[in-house]
């Protein structure tokens, strides 16, 4: 990390939207996948536990009574059943997760001008570096989970591991060692983070107002705000 960078949030924003738009075809891409999966295998073990018919069955019998309906479907939250879909669920999103690896590797090429393909984007799931990032996000939202009770420990803990994924994998940087780099980010550059953070993440969920569908588009869009940072603030690769 540089002490001398100046950080201009125009700058880094409009670097995102950069990013996002050379790899329109490939955040489409992403997206479909990424929901398709997840959809497909929450329909499945809903159904196949018997959760999806115990939902409709509590919606179906709502009469007004908003209390009820609530106590009903913290009942449901609490079988084992719905605990086993949950742990599913969680299983897949990791499966998942290598995508975003993809979309920083194609971020990269874009910046030293090389070719990208379809290929670059399943990067993430090349040798060892599934089992790195999937068990990333395992033991991230571990954590994450804990502290989301408390929304100020689950933000600082999204803070504190904001570029963990790109640190382990252009930097070949252990996990725990990222924590504390992003400590020391966080100490000098919080102000201009915080701000491309929250309009990555209005932005990102506005595609949903697109007829549903614009959030194929948006859905990964803080994955380029994060890059874009990333490259701004530890000038990995210099333009």
């Amino acid at each position: 990390m540089s002490k001398s960078i100046q950080v201009g949030i125009d700058h880094i924003l409009s670097r995102a939207f950069y990013y996002w738009r050379k790899t329109l075809l490939y955040q489409f891409l992403s997206s479909v996948i990424y929901f398709s999966i997840l959809l497909i295998v929450i329909l499945f073990f809903a159904e196949k536990y018997g959760i999806l018919d115990e939902y409709i069955r509590i919606i179906n019998t709502y009469n007004n009574d908003r209390v009820q309906l609530q106590e009903d479907l913290i009942k449901l939250s609490q079988t084992s059943e719905y605990l086993h879909l949950a742990l599913i669920i969680l299983g897949v999103k990791a499966f998942l997760f290598p995508l975003q690896i993809g979309l920083l590797h194609i971020y990269r090429k874009i910046d030293l001008k090389e070719k990208y393909t379809a290929s670059d984007l399943f990067i993430g799931y090349s040798g060892v570096n599934f089992f790195i990032f999937a068990g990333y996000y395992l033991f991230w939202y571990m954590l994450f989970s804990y502290g989301a009770p408390f929304v100020f420990l689950s933000v600082l803990w999204v803070l504190l591991t904001l570029f963990s994924a790109p640190l382990i994998f252009f930097m070949k940087q252990p996990l725990f060692r990222t924590i504390g780099i992003n400590l020391k980010v966080m100490r000098v550059y919080f102000i201009p983070v915080i701000v491309c953070l929250l309009f990555s993440l209005v932005f990102r969920y506005s595609g949903a107002l697109v007829f549903g569908v614009g959030i194929l588009l948006t859905y990964f869009f803080s994955t380029a705000v994060v890059y874009s940072l990333y490259q701004t603030l530890f000038k990995e690769v210099r333009e």
